[in-house]
């Protein structure tokens, strides 16, 4: 079995794979994946409120522009797939942000922005609990 890649490597956005993550469920699927560990399409769809059909497709996605691969340590009997994240961060120069690829570029920092934006509406509406 082939050693998982290490984590603690960031990729860096360009225009080609700046498409993959300029939509908001791949973003909440990398960032599950990246802090709770490997994970299959049936579970994060749970998590996530959607079909595994559409959390199946985006991991596909996510996979094929290198930010995802399937968590090979993990399979088991059957047809169930397990995916974890191929690096920790996610690094967008601003080179890349400039560079001709405008609208995927704005895609990406708008679903980072709701993203930060859940999670710390989240964290509010439980401080009082904690």
């Amino acid at each position: 079995m082939a050693e998982p890649p290490p984590r603690d490597q960031a990729i860096e956005l360009d225009p080609q794979n700046l498409r993959g993550l300029a939509h908001p469920l791949r973003m909440r699927i990398l960032g599950l994946l990246r802090s709770d560990g490997p994970s299959t399409a049936t579970k994060l769809a749970e998590r996530l409120g959607q079909s595994s059909g559409a959390t199946s497709y985006h991991l596909r996605q996510l996979a094929s522009y290198g930010f995802v691969t399937e968590a090979e340590e993990k399979a088991g009997p059957g047809r169930e797939r397990w995916w974890r994240a191929s690096t920790r961060y996610t690094n967008l120069p601003r080179a890349s942000a400039r560079a001709g690829s405008g609208s995927d570029a704005e895609g990406f920092m708008r679903a980072l922005a709701a993203d930060c934006y859940r999670e710390m509406d989240g964290f509010l509406a439980e401080l009082a609990t904690l």
